[in-house]
């Protein structure tokens, strides 16, 4: 790292991981600034606005754990609850905790410590003494720690609430929740919105919104030329682009190509810290069989490596009846069978798909998901299956036994779903 000072204040600029290698400590990913203050470590984006807070103890209890600020101004604790299994469960290391939808398979709550709202309190006196040192330098100063000072200082929690706001305007939605393949990037995620709500409207789901409808190219290249603007500097530490709507496949491969093609080139994912490109984006069932081969290839041969997320939910017609999920279960088998064909068969696209997990869902729903992924086929391919807790009706041990019922039988690899949002 290199070190400046600046006051009382010194500043190191670093320069972390540049894949998104899940590891058993905390790792520094991407192109960083940070500052130690009152115990507490705190790390910045490009743009001067905080990105990670950590520390040691006494004043940050366990070093491996860290509190992380997501662009919409959201905090995710990354825990280390439950270490040895966290793996297992999620793919990675440590469990991502929001405080909104956690799964209930994890009962801790991170976000009742006090510590974290000490390290908050401390990040608000950081950025007031950041903007008295910016606005008088004292003697000896070195200039690169008194520029990023000013940065620092006009993004204080108002400014960075803000900011969020802004972002969600750009877009013209929110994303009330990500792919959960998108924790392979840390969900850190571009979006760029191609599509509004779902036709599917399914009952149990939380995230539906509105009736399904596909933005305008104008639309989305207005969207991507802001995009470039908000996040300025800090560009170069992504590499990952969300097409946002709850079925964007839907939107048809021509939308999605002119969307992925026009980001690749203005956010200049080419010359990313971060190796390669990263597409994901949520389909429903009906899009993925309706997808033709032209489209699949036109997808197949766009300069990232992409992965849609498609929520089947089950195969037992039954439980999809009780679900509200208009779709048949031979439907479901179908779009099970073509993700599964995709997998094997494409080169840059891949598709994952969901089931849930609840106990009132009868023995049937995990016999016919544990014979469906049991071929040993699967093995040969990139085959990621999510299991995602119905708020409300998954017991922890019923959630965790099932978990690990399916991922025994499974070909496929088998994770919890988190839920985040941007």
């Amino acid at each position: 790292m290199e070190r400046f000072r600046a006051g009382g204040i010194e500043v190191c600029f670093g320069a972390g991981r540049r894949d998104w290698l899940k590891l058993s400590y905390p790792a520094d990913y991407g192109l960083f600034a940070r500052v130690q203050w009152r115990g507490f470590e705190f790390d910045f984006n490009l743009n001067g606005q905080l990105k990670w807070v950590g520390g040691k103890p006494p004043a940050w209890p366990d070093a491996r754990e860290r509190l992380k600020r997501t662009a919409a101004n959201d905090f995710v604790y990354y825990a280390v609850f439950g270490y040895e299994s966290a793996r297992a469960l999620t793919g990675a290391y440590y469990v991502p905790y929001t405080g909104r939808d956690d799964p209930e398979v994890f009962n801790e709550r991170p976000f009742d410590r006090l510590f974290i709202g000490e390290a908050l309190a401390a990040f608000d006196s950081l950025a007031d003494a950041a903007r008295d040192i910016s606005a008088s330098p004292p003697p000896g100063s070195h200039p690169r720690a008194v520029e990023f000072l000013s940065l620092a200082g006009r993004n204080g929690r108002n400014a960075l609430a803000a900011s969020a706001e802004r972002l969600r305007e750009i877009i013209g939605c929110s994303v009330p929740v990500l792919p959960p393949d998108a924790i392979e990037v840390d969900y850190e995620v571009v979006p760029v919105a191609v599509a509004d709500g779902c036709s599917y409207q399914c009952g149990f789901c939380g995230f539906r919104g509105p009736g399904f409808n596909v933005r305008s190219p104008e639309n989305v290249l207005s969207q991507i030329d802001a995009l470039a603007d908000f996040y300025g500097a800090d560009l170069v530490n992504h590499n990952a682009l969300l097409a946002a709507g709850n079925d964007a496949l839907a939107a048809g491969a021509e939308t999605i190509e002119r969307a992925a093609l026009a980001a690749y080139e203005r956010f200049d994912f080419a010359r990313s810290y971060h190796d390669g490109a990263r597409l994901f984006m949520f389909g429903s069932a009906g899009a993925l069989l309706g997808a033709r081969k032209a489209d699949l290839k036109t997808l197949d041969a766009l300069p990232f490596e992409s992965v849609v997320n498609v929520g089947l939910e089950s195969l037992d017609e039954e439980t999809l009846t009780a679900l509200g999920k208009p779709l048949s279960a031979s439907d479901a088998r179908e779009a099970l069978a073509r993700a599964f064909s995709i997998n094997s068969s494409m080169k840059n696209l891949r598709v994952s798909v969901n089931f849930v997990v609840g106990d009132a869902l009868p023995e049937r729903h995990y016999d016919e998901i544990k014979e469906a992924l049991s071929d040993p086929a699967l093995r040969r391919a990139r085959n990621t299956v999510y299991l995602a807790s119905l708020i409300g009706a998954s017991p922890r041990r019923d959630t965790i036994r099932r978990l690990m019922e399916i991922k025994r039988a499974s070909r496929a690899d088998v994770f919890l779903y988190l839920f985040q949002r941007l």
